[in-house]
This record gives C-alpha cells, sequence and structure tokens, in this order.
C-alpha cells in the first residue's frame, strides 16, 4: 500500500498513510491514506482540501472528492426561468466556488448579464444595472432642477445664503461664476477671502481685519490708505522662503517686490539709479544725450 503515496487516483492525491482503522460490523482493519483534493474548478482555482479516505475507496473510484464535488450538486438550486424583478434565469454559467454559483440572466432592456444565484434569491439583484441607472439619472435631473428654481428664486429677490456661514447676503457680495445657475459662486466675497487666507497663510478674516487696523489702514512700506482696487488694496506680504507674514502692503508695493523676487540688491540699485539721476539731471543710459532747455 506504500506505493500509492505521492499518486493520483482522480481528483485525489495521495500524500502518507495514517493508521490503520476497523471497518463494517466484522470490525475487519483497513488502510487508510491521507488524501487531499485537487479537483479544478471552473474559475481555475483548486479546492485542496485535506482528508482521510480509506485505500479501498481511493481505488476503487468509489471516494471522488473530498466532498466539494457532493456540495456543489446539493447546494445548487435551478434557477431556470424563473423571474426576479426585470430579470429572467435563462441559463448556467458557471461554478465559482464550492456552493457559489453563477447563472446567466436576461434584463427586460435586452442586456445578458452573468450574477450569483445568491443575489437573485436574496433580492439584491433585480436588473443588469439598468435600474441604479435609471435611478441614479432621475436623481441628478431632479438635483437640476432644484438648482435652476433656487437660481431663479435667488435672481427675483437679489439675495442668496453663503455655504459657509449661512447669511443672506446680496449678490453683489459673492464673485462672478458662469458655471453656476445664478452664475454667482457659493461663498461670500468674506468668507471666500478667509478661506483663501486660511489656506494660504494661516490667519482668518478676523486676524487680517486686526492687521488692517493695527496698520490704519496703510500700506507698511509706502504709508498710502489702501483702498477698494485691484492695486490698490490691502494685500498680505510675507516671505517666500521662510512663510512669515511681514505685514499689509498695497497691490503696488507687493507686485513690486514679487517682481524683484525679494532680492535687495536688485531694489538697491534701483533706488540707487533713481537718486542718482535726480541729483545729476542727467540720462543713466550711455550715448543718450541729455535734454536741453
Amino acid at each position: 500500500m506504500d506505493s500509492h503515496i505521492g499518486k493520483l487516483f482522480g481528483t485525489i492525491l495521495v500524500l502518507k498513510k495514517i493508521p490503520s482503522r476497523k471497518h463494517g460490523t466484522r470490525g475487519k482493519k483497513r488502510t487508510w491514506f491521507l488524501c487531499e483534493c485537487r479537483r479544478k474548478f471552473d474559475d481555475g482555482k483548486v479546492c485542496k482540501a485535506q482528508f482521510e479516505a480509506s485505500a479501498m475507496s481511493i481505488v476503487s473510484g468509489h471516494r471522488k472528492s473530498c466532498g466539494c464535488l457532493r456540495r456543489i450538486t446539493k447546494n445548487r438550486l435551478n434557477l431556470v426561468g424563473r423571474r426576479f424583478g426585470r430579470v429572467v434565469v435563462i441559463s448556467f454559467h458557471e461554478i465559482r466556488r464550492p456552493g457559489v454559483s453563477v447563472w446567466m440572466i436576461l434584463c427586460d432592456c435586452g442586456a445578458k448579464k452573468a450574477v450569483l444565484g445568491q443575489s437573485l434569491t436574496s433580492g439584491q439583484t433585480t436588473s443588469c444595472g439598468c435600474k441604479t441607472r435609471e435611478r441614479a439619472s432621475k436623481l441628478a435631473r431632479d438635483a437640476n432642477e432644484r438648482r435652476r428654481v433656487r437660481a431663479r428664486t435667488n435672481i427675483e429677490r437679489g439675495s442668496k445664503p453663503c455655504v459657509s456661514c449661512k447669511l443672506e447676503c446680496p449678490l453683489r457680495v459673492f464673485n462672478a461664476q458662469k458655471a453656476s445657475a445664478d452664475k454667482y459662486g457659493s461663498y461670500c466675497k468674506r468668507c471666500s477671502f478667509s478661506s483663501h487666507t486660511m489656506s494660504n497663510y494661516g490667519i482668518d478674516r478676523i486676524a487680517y481685519d486686526l492687521m488692517v487696523v493695527a496698520q490704519s489702514g496703510r500700506c507698511y512700506i509706502c504709508n498710502n490708505c489702501f483702498d477698494n482696487t485691484r492695486s490698490g488694496g490691502a494685500e498680505i506680504e510675507h516671505d517666500h522662503a521662510t512663510g512669515r507674514i511681514r505685514g499689509l502692503s498695497c497691490g503696488k508695493c507687493n507686485k513690486i517686490i514679487g517682481i524683484a523676487r525679494e532680492n535687495m540688491t536688485y531694489l538697491r540699485l534701483i533706488a540707487d539709479a533713481f537718486d542718482q539721476d535726480r541729483k545729476t539731471n542727467e540720462p543713466t543710459i550711455k550715448g543718450v544725450p541729455a535734454k536741453s532747455d
């Protein structure tokens, strides 16, 4: 019997011999082996379950597997012809693993699809996916209609609520946004500015207002008053290397520093050139004659 070790009988691989056992009413001892099931499923996986079996049942072919084959044929229900919601089972497809069968369905929309039998019997699958797509499309249409109605209402009353501060603000305090239904953004300018300063500089609108008050509403470089223009508004001037905030400057000063890339030598050369020009009243470019009175 030792010659059976390592041999494959159908889908059963004999691994080793184990102690003999009594079998039947007469109590006659028979040789038993530790075996491994090598049955291959439709998805390419191998069972590889270990079990004990007598030598007679293996050699005679009475034992064909570890029991997975019996479980598959026993647990599989015949679903062909049954209807589940929008789908009808038309044929058996495959066995994915022991106890898990896959069936081919035909949906009312004409699409065919392979699904698990368990998802059909449990009610989880009632269509090929068209039902979910129709529901999502309806939700999107309803949401778009609500946005259009809300946009018309906002335009009629001339105001809308800010998403961040939840306050009813006039439309003029919102930034323009072409993609929006009412052509205005969702955040008021104050909340939008706070979000920008918090993400880039780590300060909120309150800290920004305190800085404006501390500087008396003037640029810390040119000492001019801030105004509401793009070039004269208060902008946060900071060190690009360390991120440290120096103060609030007007747009013109902040732009000059940005163009110079915070190069103090470059800025001093410009200042010296202006000073020299004012003292001598001569052109700084060689070859250009000075203006005569």
